[in-house]
């Protein structure tokens, strides 16, 4: 007599309301990526600016043209990600003040095969796991990073204490790396 495969585990279910607090979270999530990008562009640009000084420089006085400009660079790149970060923080804070009360209040179901989120207006979306990069959870979100960059998040408030670790474990077994 064969054994009885043993019956399918029941899906994970939440809900919650969107809160400001959780669009914020999610910028802040992926704050280091962005703040890499504007460092990177800045330090393109202050190398440009190094070509166009030192074309008519003679050699020697390179050195000299270094030391002159790495105040401003370091200066410059401080100034370019802090008012990068402030500003996507309000964008986001004020992009999120647009969604309509409907569109915030959101249900999770999750599976073996994905997370599907439905809010009370109707709309609904289905992620597979198989279409997640990367899975993560900070300490209070569960973030997936998807093609392209893209970030879609669920606040972890929204499922049980005990159905978020299998909630991980199902993310992560299913994302491709």
């Amino acid at each position: 007599m064969s054994a009885a495969a043993p019956p399918p585990e029941a899906p994970i279910a939440g809900a919650t309301t969107l809160e400001v607090g959780d669009a914020l979270a999610a910028i802040h999530a992926r704050m280091p990526l962005l703040a890499t990008r504007l460092a990177a562009l800045w330090l393109v640009l202050l190398a440009i600016m190094v070509m166009i000084e030192a074309y008519d420089a003679p050699a020697s006085s390179t050195g000299e043209l270094m030391l002159r400009i790495a105040p401003f660079a370091a200066g410059g790149s401080a100034v370019l990600v802090g008012l990068g970060v402030a500003f996507g923080y309000l964008v986001q804070a004020l992009a999120f003040r647009r969604l309509p009360r409907d569109n915030r209040v959101l249900r999770y179901a999750v599976d073996a095969s994905g997370l599907q989120t439905r809010d009370a207006a109707g709309a609904q979306l289905f992620i597979p796991w198989t279409m997640a990069r990367r899975v993560w959870a900070t300490r209070t979100l569960f973030v997936m990073q998807l093609p392209g960059g893209v970030i879609r998040y669920a606040p972890l408030r929204a499922f049980a204490e005990a159905d978020r670790p299998r909630l991980l474990a199902l993310a992560r077994a299913g994302a491709t790396t």
